[in-house]
């Protein structure tokens, strides 16, 4: 969704404001327990001989189900699965399936411990163990978005619902698909060979540390913004294969990418994605541009983390970003709020984010009053001239596009006049996009502290604008 020449750069920037709308820690040979809080139970752990083993009875209780112990030997169940153990042995079984352990299971405080990779193979969950903490998941913890959902299954495989609810099975390497799944789009994790469609992926995987997994892309060298991307493309390391609208799909399919993370929805690339079903070529949507707030956006990283089984560095850094905006919110909350008027002139007519658009949250979290928060408009704009009635009497404009494409607070006022008396242009507090600003996703914290910084210069001293750039 980024582009540079000049025919089609209005288009894309309204767009863009139209969708603005819309087991370590254990010691050798040496036993130890702990109680992990998971949800609303506690699963307990004991360490012995650098294995981590986990209680089968809280493990089977934290899920919903139940484990009947019996001597030596115990039964767990959920739903049709049946799971037997005996201490004697390192062979298990699964309904009527041998699973080999990797040790025999412990006994203590009569309850039964297992190796924790065991659970893996036999739950449906995910299980870690980090810090002396321990982690079952059925599914991906999400607080912001509900547009994707991932479930976790027995044997490390995920199943996907990616934001066009198409079903996407993630497999590790060297594992057999399951039968019920051979008809999905199934891709071998953790992968290394990615197409990414649209900047904001590339800013989502920066954080991952997975930039080096980019191997084709849909913009040129000279329209990122990130460096490591930009000389990749350099060093041909990295393959450009044509704009989303004209992509060479013959370069594409000798790529062959593990995935091609597009994008779907209403200006989404549905023509792409009917080629790409034609040539057999995986792909899944990642619809972050079509989230309502901008932390939401922001958990997508959660998504693209699922394809490189790095779920606990996404937690982390999305936690992270998390805290850094309640922060930033805390530090403006009892300011007095100026008003901000939000938009870019085109042709007579003035884009602007609806009023529960991820822009329009961020001016909220930044200590701002958007001037159109109770205005009720679908077709994504306004006239001039009532986009002037608001805002003449703003304290500061954001104009959604970038020097680069409008220079100056002159070229400006020359698409729309009528705005040179209204308040924030004599007041000199009109402020465009950076260069950056939407291969910054993964700065989201930074973005909405710049907007604080902004409207509240006072209580900002001495702090650099990042994403930003004033007129």
């Amino acid at each position: 969704m980024y582009t540079k020449t000049k025919a089609s750069i209005s288009a894309l920037l309204i767009l863009i404001t139209i969708t603005l709308s819309s087991c370590s820690g254990t010691k050798n040979k040496d036993i130890y327990s702990r109680k992990n809080s998971n949800a609303a139970h506690t699963v307990a752990t004991i360490g012995y001989d650098n294995k981590t083993y986990v209680s089968l009875k809280e493990a089977f209780k934290s899920v919903g189900g139940k484990c009947t112990l019996n001597g030596e030997g115990a039964i767990a169940s959920k739903g049709k699965d049946i799971i037997k153990v005996s201490a004697s042995s390192s062979t298990a079984y699964l309904n009527s399936s041998k699973i080999a352990m990797s040790a025999n299971p412990k006994l203590k405080n009569n309850d039964i411990y297992v190796p924790m990779d065991f659970l893996n193979q036999v739950m449906d969950a995910r299980i870690t163990y980090s810090n002396g903490k321990l982690n079952i998941q059925t599914e991906l913890p999400l607080k912001y978005t509900k547009a994707f959902n991932i479930k976790y299954l027995k044997g490390g495989i995920k199943k996907i619902t990616d934001g066009n609810n198409k079903t996407v099975i993630l497999v590790p390497k060297n594992k057999t698909v399951p039968a019920e799944y051979k008809n999905e789009t199934v891709i071998t994790y953790p992968v290394n060979n990615v197409l990414v469609s649209s900047a904001t992926q590339g800013s989502l995987l920066r954080p991952l540390d997975e930039i080096k997994s980019i191997k084709t892309v849909t913009l040129k060298e000279n329209e990122w913004e990130i460096d490591e991307i930009k000389s990749l493309l350099n060093d041909n390391k990295i393959t450009y294969i044509g704009d989303t609208t004209s992509p060479d799909f013959e370069k594409i399919s000798s790529s062959k990418p593990d995935v091609a993370i597009l994008y779907g929805g209403s200006y989404g690339l549905n023509n792409m994605m009917k080629k790409f079903d034609e040539l057999h070529i995986n792909y899944t949507s990642d619809n972050e541009y079509l989230e309502e707030d901008p932390l939401g956006r922001l958990e997508w990283i959660k998504f693209l983390s699922a394809f490189y089984d790095k779920e606990d560095k996404a937690e982390n850094y999305f936690n992270q970003q998390v805290s850094k905006v309640m922060a930033t919110e805390n530090k403006v909350s009892s300011l007095k709020k100026p008003k901000v008027a939000f938009g870019m002139v085109d042709n007579g007519k003035v884009y602007i984010p609806a009023k529960n658009s991820y822009a329009a949250k961020m001016v909220d979290m930044a200590g701002g009053d958007y001037i159109f928060k109770d205005l009720n408009n679908k077709s994504g704009y306004i006239t001039l001239e009532d986009f002037y009635s608001k805002s003449k009497d703003a304290d500061v404009l954001i104009y959604s596009s970038s020097k680069e494409y409008t220079p100056s607070l002159k070229s400006m006022l020359s698409a729309a006049p009528i705005l040179k008396t209204i308040k924030p242009v004599k007041n000199k507090k009109v402020w465009c996009f950076g260069k950056d600003y939407y291969q910054a996703i993964d700065k989201t914290d930074e973005i909405i502290e710049d907007l604080a910084s902004i409207f509240h210069p006072e209580s900002f001293k001495g702090y650099k604008i990042k994403h930003y750039s004033h007129y």
